[in-house]
């Protein structure tokens, strides 16, 4: 099966909201977003030739004349059984992850102590969710990562949870090689 769920049980509708355990402050010192989507400044992702690629191939690209995306819509009309990733989403989410890691963009924080280096644990997968994952899909209109990918969704074949404390690479290469 290609195709895997890589989405929070907090996600799913009926489920309720789950709070993380990996760090309940909010507060970073990881550098601002601002730069994330095409913004002016060092920490622009779009500065760099690879993830401009990996954006542009999105479904409905910040920099382009289409509309976002209606996270809201796209949730009420696509069954949660078919918010769904397939293993290459995974491999260029991981590389993505990786790239943000050279640029600053993901970085340690008081409540996640990484090493940017390791690419064995990671950053938390709830550090990536915080500086990574909600500035991205806040600029897509609010989809999920799944959706935002696949707006027509993907039926799933497997389900993954995961914790939000663990490394993303640990989870990531776990599911990758499982």
């Amino acid at each position: 099966a290609d195709k895997l769920v890589l989405e929070s049980p907090a996600n799913l509708a009926g489920w309720g909201r789950l709070r993380s355990r990996a760090c309940r402050n909010s507060a970073r010192t990881a550098p601002p977003m601002t730069g994330l989507l095409g913004a002016t400044g060092p920490s622009s992702l779009l500065e760099d030739p690879y993830l401009r690629k990996q954006f542009n191939a999105l479904p409905a690209p910040p920099l382009c004349d289409q509309p976002p995306l209606d996270g809201r819509e796209l949730h009420r009309r696509v069954p949660p059984s078919h918010w769904c990733v397939m293993r290459e989403d995974i491999v260029q989410f991981r590389r993505l992850i990786v790239r943000c890691l050279e640029k600053s963009v993901i970085a340690p924080t008081s409540c996640d102590f990484f090493d940017p280096k390791d690419d064995v644990i990671g950053p938390s997968v709830f550090t990536v969710n915080e500086q990574l994952i909600k500035p991205v899909t806040a600029a897509f209109g609010d989809p999920s990562w799944a959706l935002m990918l696949h707006p027509d969704g993907l039926e799933c074949d497997l389900f993954l949870t995961h914790c939000w404390s663990e490394g993303v690479f640990e989870f990531i290469d776990k599911v990758l090689h499982s």
